[in-house]
């Protein structure tokens, strides 16, 4: 997987999941994602966020749920960044084997969708 990964989907982030968050719909947020980096861009007027993370900086990529989307949470530990980061995506198996594929951690959760 040399090429990357990119999808289009929305975009949650926050001090929580539920509070204090922004949240962005399909298909204002776009991720691209390589065997080094991984970028996250949401542009939203006003606000306008890139969220880039070498792989070292990912813990891991996990499969997040919400009332009527699945998405992948980036599990991460950079300070300068929000600590709750979802990619809301339509093709949640799909990115989390790529995120695979290109050697980055994923913890799988209970149910599967996707």
């Amino acid at each position: 997987m040399s090429f990357g990964y990119f999808e289009r989907g929305g975009l949650r982030w926050g001090h929580s999941f539920w509070m204090y968050r922004y949240n962005a719909t399909w298909p204002l947020a776009a991720l691209r994602l390589t065997p080094n980096i991984l970028e996250i861009e949401v542009g939203v007027w006003p606000l306008k966020r890139t969220f880039v993370f070498t792989k070292s900086e990912v813990k891991a990529f996990r499969r997040r749920w919400g009332l009527f989307s699945v998405g992948v949470q980036v599990e991460h530990g950079k300070l300068d960044y929000p600590p709750v980061i979802v990619f809301w995506t339509f093709h949640s198996r799909r990115l989390l084997a790529a995120a695979q594929a290109a050697g980055y951690p994923i913890h799988e959760s209970g149910a599967s969708a996707g």
